[in-house]
């Protein structure tokens, strides 16, 4: 998967620098501070983005918050959106109209609160396996 070594040593560190946080936590470490901030970008999404909430909210590492970005979506993609916000406090929703996934990981990144970044619910299922090869600790 990994070219480089130093790239593959890098993640792993910091994979394991996010699950000694996450055992401190359950150890009895608490703070208001989120751990993780999965960035999701949508557009026209409507046909998996149920799938992709589900994975999201049903993770192990509860001390999570889910950006999404509806990035001008003319499907149902907001509306359940927004159905999955009113259910989990932790999913935040935001709209900008159609620039593309990049300007929506933007606007993610400006609203970021944890530690750390995961992008998308494959980042997180790879979370719950203990081997995460896509968050990396983030500082604003």
């Amino acid at each position: 998967m990994f070219k480089d070594r130093n790239l593959h040593d890098e993640y792993m560190t910091q994979w394991v620098k996010i699950w000694e946080d996450g055992v401190e936590r359950i150890m009895g470490e608490k703070n208001n501070t989120t751990l993780i901030s999965v960035i999701l970008p949508v557009y026209n999404a409507q046909h998996y983005l149920e799938a992709c909430l589900e994975a999201l909210v049903k993770q192990k590492m509860r001390d999570i918050e889910i950006i999404a970005v509806n990035d001008g979506s003319t499907d149902k993609s907001l509306d359940i959106l927004q159905k999955y916000a009113r259910k989990d406090s932790r999913i935040y929703v935001y709209t900008q109209s159609n620039k593309g996934v990049s300007s929506a990981r933007n606007l993610a990144l400006d609203k970021v609160k944890g530690k750390y970044l995961a992008e998308d619910y494959l980042s997180m299922v790879v979370l719950s396996t203990r081997q995460c090869s896509s968050a990396i600790k983030y500082e604003k």
